[in-house]
């Protein structure tokens, strides 16, 4: 598991880098991107499990019934946001570190 220092992260964000961090904004990026990959396929199986419970409390065997579902929002955190998370829990940016440690607050 590669982790990387949260505070060259930060730096990255802030572009207070130096030339030889190049590779490590690639890396950090890729990861990033990967678990948007991961957790946007979870969003989308979820919301497809949504609307189809939608679609059968709405038919018409299900008469009488409210229909419970009446919005369906989702989002996935931004790599800036992540980075901000981290910081401020002072935890180090790998990918199990943003797997467990990082929530949607409401």
């Amino acid at each position: 598991m590669v982790e990387y220092p949260i505070t060259q992260i930060v730096d990255i964000l802030n572009k207070k880098k130096s030339v030889t961090e190049h590779v490590m904004d690639v890396e950090v990026v890729e990861l990033y991107q990967e678990l948007e990959v991961y957790y946007r396929s979870a969003l989308d199986k979820v919301e497809t499990k949504l609307l189809i419970i939608d679609r059968e409390l709405s038919s018409n065997s299900h008469q009488g019934r409210k229909n419970m579902i009446h919005q369906l929002q989702k989002r996935i955190k931004r790599f800036k946001s992540v980075v901000n998370k981290l910081n401020s829990k002072q935890l180090n940016f790998s990918k199990d570190t943003i797997i467990n440690n990082i929530r949607y607050d409401y």
